[in-house]
């Protein structure tokens, strides 16, 4: 399980930091690595900023930049039927350009 915490910096920035088990490192970083290559695209979701380990290498860190909205989760379930299944073509269209451009 994926623990997420809301961190200010010293110098004002807002970040989130995700902790999670080692075991999770392969699958964390290429999560991390779409992250990247999405934001690189100029799609709008948090930047990444970091990604590392921590706790004596037993826990996976990525570190994202914080964007201030409502979770898609939380919208979906707003939209009729049409809007959702073209929210979904759209984002695997997304995913599977993305996915190209890392390999």
């Amino acid at each position: 399980m994926e623990r997420k915490y809301y961190i200010e910096a010293d110098d004002g920035r807002r970040l989130i930091i995700g902790l999670v088990e080692i075991s999770q490192y392969r699958r964390k970083v290429a999560e991390y690595e779409v992250m990247v290559a999405i934001h690189k695209i100029g799609l709008e979701m948090p930047k990444p900023m970091g990604f590392g380990t921590c706790s004596n290498n037993t826990k996976v860190l990525p570190l994202l930049d914080w964007v201030e909205r409502q979770s898609l989760e939380a919208l979906l379930p707003l939209l009729d039927t049409q809007e959702q299944y073209e929210l979904g073509v759209a984002a695997g269209k997304i995913l599977k350009n993305t996915l190209n451009q890392c390999t």
